[in-house]
């Protein structure tokens, strides 16, 4: 045990230490209307209702907006409070790491490492700093797969109520470990007594989420999503030509943000000594894992539109570099070269916090701390329209920007920016966090519109345009 806490200490304190340090960051992307519009309701309804109104229900039980808003009934409502919330399933994760990868490393020398190099990830961290519901998802993961691994029943119902509970894609992930828990379990003489003993633990969990549906249904008249929704976009289905794109998406996503250094590795590990490592037991376990586990998140990323973003393959991001931790780990080299390459590929995968692309596309910044100095940029923003009184209604921008300022900010300033129209708008706020700015708006941002305001830091900037005259 106090090996165990030797190793877990540092990083528990690093992750607390980088909670506090943005436990005053406003709510960011999708956070603003997956948890904070959804705890307003709640804590300004006084938890009246389950079902929330139209503009604000994306379809998924609201678990996560829900404890937020009970969080902020006993300990206050605000941005430190919020954050802290989180810091439970940041520090589980890690600790759910941990187990993870002393049962794959056999090396109590390379755990470190290996823990290094899988938190390390920058869609993991962005995703840590934020009021993310993929951090409860994929805690939950992390908790099913080793309960599976370790035989731990007890557990992995607890997780299979939290994925059924937090999200949509939380079935699609129970699926995956439904999958797993089957084929580690399954004997070939027993297929369907061991399929019965598998299911039922799996059966409450998928009723309560049924329940909930059913319920919301009868109350709505709608399941997943309605004509007219603002989220209804993104449950457009692909055509053919669409899943070929989505493919090379869903690659991309595996290799962006200092990725690249890890998947190739990885492909040289497995093509160099595919022989010796075939051999192993654990990695035939991991393989087989990262093969369930990477078919199956890659199902919606493929048959949905615009279901494309980076933070919905994490637990497949994470399977990946624990797969690499371990084949770098069980090299017959010498620790120090190992160390060396480990070395490498941490950092190599931090660089990714600072990839940054041309402003004609679309880049993911819920997934990469770069989006850091957005907080204060915007803070600045908002200050100087306020000191050359700049109405904000009369301000057009796009997402992440749009939204009552009290539901970003949690405060009580009730004013909001207006939805974007280049060319009539007198002023228009563009940031490149911006993706909803298409390439004829930015051409006409650059040609009909004169520079009032720009803040810049070295990933991110703020531009207030205001039309010519």
């Amino acid at each position: 045990m106090k090996q165990h806490l030797k190793i877990l200490f540092p990083f528990f304190l690093f992750f607390i230490a980088l909670i506090f340090f943005v436990s005053n960051n406003f709510f960011f992307w999708d956070t603003i209307h997956l948890v904070s519009a959804p705890a307003h309701f709640f804590y300004e309804n006084n938890f009246k209702t389950l079902i929330l109104p139209a503009e604000i229900d994306t379809g998924h039980i609201p678990t996560l907006g829900y404890y937020i808003a009970l969080v902020w009934k006993v300990f206050g409502k605000n941005l430190v409070v919020a954050h802290l919330a989180m810091l439970p399933f940041v520090l589980g994760i890690v600790f759910q790491v941990f187990l993870l990868v002393k049962h794959f490393v056999s090396s109590p020398n390379f755990v470190v490492w290996a823990m290094m190099l899988i938190l390390s990830d920058a869609t993991l961290l962005s995703q840590m700093i934020l009021i993310s519901p993929d951090i409860v998802l994929l805690f939950f993961f992390l908790l099913g797969l080793n309960a599976i691994i370790s035989q731990k029943r007890n557990f992995l119902l607890l997780a299979l109520f939290g994925l059924f509970l937090i999200s949509m894609r939380g079935i699609v992930v129970a699926f995956a470990l439904f999958l797993i828990d089957f084929v580690l379990t399954y004997k070939r003489t027993n297929f369907i007594s061991t399929f019965i003993k598998i299911a039922k633990i799996y059966f409450l969990p998928f009723l309560l989420f049924v329940a909930f549906h059913s319920y919301h249904y009868i109350k709505t008249g709608w399941l997943w999503t309605y004509p007219d929704s603002a989220w209804d976009i993104g449950r457009a289905k692909n055509n053919i030509g669409g899943l070929f794109y989505n493919t090379g998406i869903f690659m991309w996503r595996l290799v962006d943000f200092g990725r690249v250094f890890i998947v190739v590795s990885l492909a040289i590990l497995l093509l160099k000594f595919r022989k010796q490592f075939f051999e192993n037991s654990k990695i035939k376990h991991l393989l087989l894992i990262f093969c369930i586990v990477g078919t199956i998140l890659s199902i919606p990323f493929l048959y949905y539109k615009t279901l494309t973003g980076h933070r919905y393959v994490l637990p497949f991001i994470l399977i990946i570099s624990l797969i690499t931790a371990y084949l770098i780990s069980h090299l017959s080299h010498s620790d120090k070269l190992k160390k060396f390459v480990f070395v490498v590929l941490i950092f190599g995968s931090l660089s990714g916090n600072f990839w940054v692309y041309p402003n004609k596309i679309a880049q993911g910044w819920d997934s990469t701390l770069g989006h850091i100095p957005f907080y204060s940029l915007q803070q600045k923003m908002n200050t100087y329209l306020d000191k050359n009184q700049i109405t904000f209604s009369e301000v057009g921008t796009a997402f992440p920007m749009l939204g009552e300022h009290s539901v970003i900010f949690v405060n009580n300033d009730i004013r909001s920016f207006k939805p974007k129209e280049v060319g009539k708008d007198t002023y228009i706020l563009y940031s490149n966090v911006n993706n909803d700015f298409s390439d004829s708006e930015l051409n006409w941002l650059s040609n009909q519109y004169i520079i009032e305001k720009k803040i810049t830091s070295p990933t991110i900037y703020l531009c207030l345009f205001k039309l010519k005259k």
